[in-house]
């Protein structure tokens, strides 16, 4: 037991030693921060000048890990704004760089989120996040089979984030292990975590990078090189990867312009619109390149301007059809943002156009009765509107039959002729659910 306490104690100050070496690096680090304009500008810049190694005071007088632990999170829970306190950040990096990796998996079973609102302010929940990043870039493989085999209160989710944090930090070592005989938890994401650490490894060894990348099958390659010119597709390196979709067979050329465009579109979507109309492609490659971003704007834009990002497909694609990827896009888009699309869909003219996006709108609003019955009778199909006056009259009767009666006798007697004879062939223009899109979580990360 006194050799254990010993051992303890020369960790503990072993790690102290540490800290001093590493303050001056530090003190550096963060003023090349300031340099760049990090700094000054976070709440803490002031207050880290009498803050600076404190931390590094307090642990080398600990006299147990357990101590210094404590100690730690009491400089954390000081701190004003410990999200953005990188000086407390860099040594608290350090202390977990030394620390036994049994000590720093205990810890990390120990931390639980206060489950509160203020995430900025949640000091056990940063800490975790930070311990479990050290953790997975020091023991890999290691912690993952623990994490499976003895799961957190986190389950997978502990697991996918060791997962990204090691696959980021030592791609080679991940693909390798991915090779072997993994947990069943990962074999089930196996081709997703490859082409993650794929990404990864383009960054920290192009020249490996290439050579893995032309070992996997043809799926794999296209979705990496999708992600891969996502990252890579600032101004710098446009001409390189339109270059080299030039030379790639046509699958792997529409993955590296449809990565490209998502990254452009993210920076400014004039640009990726200009690129877009730019590219020697054929019609249907262009139009499948054309959804693919505006189902992209629609989700990372949103609410800001979901609006615009429709009305410029519409510039770009005159005439009355609209291609069911746009429609499912679109159907995405005005679920979570009904408001704007609604607003965006009123605007439009009435015709063929306008009676395929109403009728989405129609279809997930049938509830709102008033709303529906307005868009309704901007339909100009006839044959729709009788069957969506249907639905809406069947919705409402469920809600309040006599307010759905006294709606029905306030319909011109034109379309009231219209409805019975819809109540009676029961036309319905589909039965079948509401399209869902084809975006996965893959292409967001």
């Amino acid at each position: 037991m006194k050799r254990r306490a010993m051992l303890q104690g020369l960790m503990v100050a072993g790690i102290a030693v540490a800290f001093a070496a590493g303050h001056k690096v530090a003190r550096r680090s963060a003023g090349a921060r300031d340099r760049d304009g990090g700094s000054p500008s976070h709440p803490t810049a002031g207050f880290e000048a009498g803050f600076r190694g404190s931390l590094t005071r307090d642990v080398a007088g600990a006299r147990s890990w357990q101590e210094a632990k404590e100690k730690v999170r009491e400089r954390w829970e000081a701190s004003p704004a410990p999200r953005v306190d990188y000086e407390l950040r860099d040594d608290t990096l350090r202390l977990l760089e030394k620390a036994p990796v049994a000590d720093l998996e205990a810890w990390l079973r120990e931390l639980k989120s206060l489950d509160q609102t203020d995430y900025d302010r949640d000091v056990p929940l940063l800490l975790r996040q930070m311990v479990l990043k050290i953790l997975a870039r020091r023991s890999g493989s290691s912690l993952i089979r623990s994490l499976v085999g003895n799961p957190t209160e986190e389950g997978e989710g502990d697991v996918d984030d060791a997962m990204d944090h090691w696959l980021e930090h030592d791609p080679v070592a991940a693909l390798d292990w991915l090779d072997g005989e993994v947990p069943e938890v990962i074999a089930e994401y196996l081709d997703s975590y490859r082409e993650k650490a794929l990404v990864a490894l383009a960054e920290s060894d192009p020249a490996e990078f290439e050579r893995r990348l032309a070992k996997v099958d043809a799926e794999i390659r296209e979705n990496v090189l999708e992600s891969y010119a996502r990252r890579e597709g600032v101004p710098e390196g446009r001409a390189d990867l339109l270059a080299r979709a030039a030379d790639s067979p046509h699958g792997e050329a529409m993955a590296l312009w449809k990565g490209l465009l998502r990254r452009e579109g993210d920076d400014d979507p004039m640009r990726a619109y200009s690129t877009l109309s730019e590219l020697k492609v054929s019609p249907d490659d262009r139009a499948a390149l054309d959804q693919a971003l505006v189902s992209w704007l629609l989700i990372t834009t949103g609410q800001r301007d979901g609006g615009e990002v429709m009305q410029a497909w519409v510039e770009r694609n005159p005439g009355d059809q609209v291609p069911e990827g746009m429609l499912e896009s679109f159907d995405d888009w005005s679920e979570f943002y009904s408001d704007d699309a609604q607003a965006w869909v009123a605007e439009q003219p009435a015709g063929p156009r306008f009676d395929v996006f109403a009728g989405v709108l129609i279809e997930r609003g049938l509830g709102i009765h008033e709303s529906a019955d307005g868009m309704i009778a901007r339909l100009s199909d006839t044959t729709l509107r009788a069957a969506m006056l249907r639905r809406l009259k069947e919705s409402w009767e469920k809600k309040d039959a006599a307010a759905a009666a006294e709606w029905e006798r306030g319909l011109p007697e034109e379309e009231r002729e219209r409805l019975k004879e819809a109540e009676v062939k029961r036309v319905s223009p589909s039965d079948k659910p509401a399209p869902k899109s084809d975006f996965t979580e893959r292409e967001l990360e």
